[in-house]
């Protein structure tokens, strides 16, 4: 286990897959309390001395990271002196790369009760994730403003290491260009584009209450609004970035829709998602385990080459031109 895997058809026996439940909440357990945050880095704590750091009882302390040091998280010896490993270090707040946020969301109650809906949602109309928690995903963020808070941080590390510089790079644009995303949050993929891109100007598109929490952007235009209903013009590059996979098949149409309203007919539409391979055999297993994870929050969906050519025909575009992929995601061109 603490080599990591990639198929469950790798792993000796399907025990661990089984039980990884329970790794997740002891690795959301060890982030909840700070384990790592508040473990020197430089030299090993005793158990003690971490569970006092903690706010919490030695014993306690001591099987949790037992737990995780068996998994090659932490590392600990026989006198229950406690030190980091370069797997806990990404535990941490302040360490680069961070899985903090993606640990402390991902063993959120509300998540886990979502996916406690995953078979019930095969077979029943709801998603899964409004028939776990009564209301929506976002929604339920508006309600939950813990729960929120942690997505928002989640959102800010990009989703994983490097990400927003990733699709900033990626990106063949011109100085006159003039960039707007669409559900752009507060601005983070636009900050990197425009820090690439010098010469381009921006506009973040997005709800009233998300571009409310954007400090500025130099360069930038910032519009509120809904992509249901319409987008800024004037734009000659549009970008879509992780917001198609969020929508079952009609709504992601009628957001494409609005945009093809907006665009002149020399405008192009870059979209930033995961392309999953057309071949099963060939899928990256993490990429199909988003694609369930969408199902499971929104009834969204990973889509294929064929797929996304589907929406686009259906929204008046031209068949998409695949121009850069990388570990994750792939950016995808239409006209």
């Amino acid at each position: 286990m603490a080599g990591g895997f990639s198929r469950i058809a790798d792993l000796p026996d399907l025990r661990w897959a089984i039980r990884g439940m329970a790794v997740s909440q002891a690795l959301g357990a060890a982030c909840a309390l700070g384990l790592a945050d508040r473990l020197d880095v430089s030299a090993g704590q005793s158990a003690l001395d971490l569970a006092r750091a903690c706010g919490t009882d030695e014993a306690t302390v001591r099987r949790l990271v037992r737990l995780l040091a068996g998994l090659g998280v932490f590392r600990m010896d026989r006198d229950d002196v406690i030190t980091h490993t370069d797997v806990s270090l990404m535990l941490r707040q302040d360490n680069v790369p961070s899985v903090y946020a993606a640990i402390r969301f991902w063993t959120l109650p509300a998540i886990w009760r979502a996916w406690g809906e995953l078979s019930g949602g095969m077979t029943k109309p709801a998603i899964p994730f409004v028939a776990a928690n009564g209301r929506s995903f976002f929604d339920h963020l508006a309600h939950d403003p813990a729960d929120r808070d942690v997505f928002h941080a989640l959102m800010k590390s990009g989703g994983f290491v490097n990400r927003h510089e990733a699709i900033a790079e990626a990106l063949t644009l011109d100085p006159r260009d003039v960039v707007v995303d669409i559900g752009g949050g507060e601005g983070l993929l636009l900050r990197a584009i425009l820090a690439r891109h010098t010469q381009v100007r921006g506009i973040l598109f997005d709800l009233p209450e998300v571009v409310g929490r954007c400090d500025g952007l130099d360069g930038c235009r910032i519009v509120a609004g809904d992509f249901f209903e319409t987008v800024p013009a004037g734009g000659s590059v549009y970008i879509l970035s992780w917001i198609l996979h969020d929508w079952p098949d009609e709504q992601a149409v009628t957001i494409l829709r609005t945009i093809r309203q907006a665009m002149s007919p020399e405008a192009r539409l870059l979209i930033v998602d995961r392309l999953l391979n057309a071949d099963p055999r060939q899928c990256d297993p993490y990429d199909v385990l988003e694609d369930i994870n969408m199902f499971v929050l929104f009834h969204g969906k990973e889509r294929t080459e064929v797929d996304f050519n589907s929406l686009l025909s259906q929204a008046g575009f031209q068949p998409l031109a695949i121009r850069a992929t990388r570990p994750g995601f792939a950016v995808l061109e239409t006209r």
